[in-house]
């Protein structure tokens, strides 16, 4: 991963961080809705359900129909987030309408470029590990690009890879700390979720665990994480986007904010 710009400014660590928290604080509303409607609520109601029929174990077609409508909100929420973040930074804020078309309209493509991603990275991953951190780094904004520049599945990828480069130690840090406050966040609910059966703290490891209203504040808890990762996820890769198109290109806000016209 080189270190050193090609063309355009130095990407700024610290500024993708303020970034990424300034359009979470001025999206709140939006961006906590649409985390509950997509994410938490059919996770949360998934998991009870299963719960409540099995009298405690959580039964697999409750969990397993709960995480795949959660799965497809997440994809939604990603596409809600990019459009409203990219819009904030651009100084437009955008109506929530707008941002949530933009979820539903992305929805298919996103899922597309998960699974390409994902299929990437893990061959990746085979292949001594490296390469598919590698590939992890090069393909980060590919969502917001896909969103914002309106490409396709591949040529996202590709322009991901290009507005990259010369950029990927930082980023690669930004994974690392990331990764860190995860591991944190899963300490702290797996200390919460242990003494209420959670085997391994999260949803699916309960093992014969009575329903009481402990167990459903955790499996609540375990819900509203990931809607929170979603929204941060989705809001920093948005940043990193946005820094890495006006560092590395000199594009200014509103020739940015034009791709969406």
């Amino acid at each position: 991963m080189a270190d050193q710009d090609s063309a355009g400014g130095r990407f700024d660590f610290g500024r993708v961080i303020q970034n990424t928290f300034k359009v979470i604080v001025d999206n709140i509303g939006l961006f906590g809705g649409g985390a509950l409607l997509l994410v938490t609520a059919p996770s949360l109601v998934g998991t009870l359900s299963g719960l409540i029929a099995s009298g405690g174990t959580v039964a697999p077609a409750g969990i397993v129909i709960g995480a795949i409508i959660s799965g497809l909100g997440s994809f939604a929420l990603q596409g809600v987030v990019v459009r409203a973040a990219v819009g904030t930074l651009n100084g437009a804020p955008v109506a929530p309408r707008e941002a949530a078309s933009s979820g539903l309209r992305f929805l298919l493509p996103l899922i597309g470029l998960a699974i390409i991603a994902t299929l990437g990275i893990w061959l990746g991953m085979l292949l001594l590990v490296v390469p598919g951190i590698i590939l992890s780094v090069m393909w980060t904004v590919a969502a917001p690009t896909l969103v914002v520049e309106k490409k396709g599945v591949f040529a996202s990828l590709g322009r991901s890879r290009d507005l990259t480069r010369g950029s990927r130690w930082p980023i690669f840090g930004l994974f690392v700390v990331y990764f860190i406050a995860s591991i944190i966040l899963s300490l702290i609910i797996q200390a919460i979720g242990t003494p209420l059966g959670a085997v391994a703290g999260n949803v699916f490891a309960l093992q014969n665990a009575e329903l009481s209203v402990g167990l459903v504040v955790f499996v609540l808890i375990s819900a509203l994480v990931n809607g929170v990762q979603g929204v941060v996820i989705a809001a920093g890769v948005s940043a990193t986007y946005y820094e890495l198109r006006t560092n590395k290109e000199g594009a200014a806000p509103d020739q940015t904010a034009a791709v969406f016209d």
